[in-house]
């Protein structure tokens, strides 16, 4: 019913460097099409999060939140659909969520929803196809801080599952520059895959 891919209740768990694709749940009340978290405290870092179906009554294609606190660093989340609501992420009740040098874009039918307001928000240095009076809608606590962009990341073929970044991309090089260096020594680029200099 929940967590197409991963489930998680009262976890604490690390995902990292992994990619979560291609997963389907489908039906009335079900959550998380790729994720589901509850009651969980996860660090997730250099994810790919893509192509992710929540079909039917379901909810939170990409990553679904009920009650947790997570670190998003790295991450890309794109090309997930939900036909009822929260296309890439989520947030049912009660989230703390922070999320860091990260690809938001190209979710069906929105980046980023939520059933209450009581969530404390923050992002940074992420391409989010989402603007933040739009965000403000509905998230008391929105914390928009520096370096985030609203642009095509250009990925060289998405549509086939390739989510590298193609050179002249603007999120090559793009991330907090207080973030480690990418593996070839470069400063930190947004999203889950970097690109090689």
């Amino acid at each position: 019913i929940n967590g197409g891919g991963i489930f998680g209740l009262r976890s604490d768990f690390k995902l990292i460097s992994s990619i979560v694709k291609e997963n389907l749940i489908a039906g009335n009340h079900t959550r998380g099409g790729a994720i589901y978290l509850e009651d969980s405290n996860p660090n997730i870092e250099k994810v790919q999060v893509t192509n992710n179906i929540a079909g039917g009554g379901g909810l939170g294609a990409g990553i679904y939140l009920n009650n947790t606190q997570i670190r998003l660093n790295r991450l890309t989340l794109s090309g997930n659909i939900s036909l009822l609501d929260g296309g890439g992420l989520y947030m049912s009740i009660a989230n703390n969520v922070e999320i860091e040098n990260s690809i938001i874009i190209d979710n069906h039918p929105n980046e980023v929803s939520s059933y209450q307001i009581d969530h404390d928000f923050t992002i940074s240095y992420s391409d989010i196809s989402q603007s933040e009076s739009e965000l403000n809608d509905f998230i008391i606590q929105l914390n928009w801080l520096e370096g985030n962009i609203n642009s095509d990341p250009l990925f060289i073929n998405p549509d086939n599952g390739d989510f590298r970044l193609h050179y002249g991309s603007p999120c090559i090089d793009s991330g907090d520059p207080q973030s480690d260096l990418d593996p070839d020594g470069s400063p930190a680029d947004m999203g889950a895959i970097f690109y090689d200099h």
